[in-house]
């Protein structure tokens, strides 16, 4: 199996690890649903993936570290859902990506990492409605300004005097920009 696409078919209950077997893989959709849980690290034994489709969903807990493994992902659409934390480091060795979306997730938080830089092929990141902020970094704010589909939060991370980053600034950025929060999209076709 190549292809797997349940969205939007009224699914529950939790995404099964065994997926993470399916060794040929290369799209799984499973967006617009109702499922819960975590999202499985076992997912990142899916070297042949291409597309990770899970938004719309219920999902909890963190973004798995092991999606950075995913060496072909092009598109990975996490929105929607109920994810908390910071966004792990290692989706910056996903050089191929072109799409991440993770707006609409309240629960995650903190600066983007620096290391999606490196994912030099990214035209669409969207963030906006997420506790996430931009590092301040000239190279990085500069990345991300080169981004055609680029829809965040608008704020620069900055570290108080007692190191914590609750001190922030608004970007230069268009209100359009801060203001629009994709939701439900129709499934591309190839």
């Amino acid at each position: 199996m190549t292809d797997l696409y349940l969205d939007e078919n009224d699914l529950t209950g939790s995404i099964p690890a065994k997926l993470g077997d399916l060794s040929s893989l290369r799209n799984l959709w499973l967006s617009g649903n109702g499922l819960t849980g975590s999202i499985p690290k076992e997912l990142g034994n899916l070297s042949s993936l291409s597309t990770l489709f899970l938004y719309e969903n219920d999902l909890t807990g963190l973004i798995p570290a092991g999606l950075g493994q995913l060496s072909g992902l092009r598109g990975l659409r996490l929105s929607g859902n109920r994810l908390t934390d910071s966004i792990p480091a290692a989706l910056g060795d996903l050089s191929s990506l072109t799409s991440l979306w993770l707006n609409d997730n309240a629960g995650l938080n903190g600066p983007l990492p620096v290391e999606l830089a490196d994912t030099m092929t990214l035209d669409s990141f969207h963030y906006a409605d997420t506790g996430l902020c931009v590092p301040d970094n000239a190279s990085f704010r500069s990345w991300l300004a080169g981004i055609s589909d680029h829809i965040g939060t608008g704020v620069v991370c900055s570290s108080s005097s007692s190191g914590d980053a609750a001190a922030r600034a608004v970007l230069n950025t268009p209100d359009s920009a801060l203001l629009t929060s994709p939701r439900r999209r129709p499934r591309p076709r190839s």
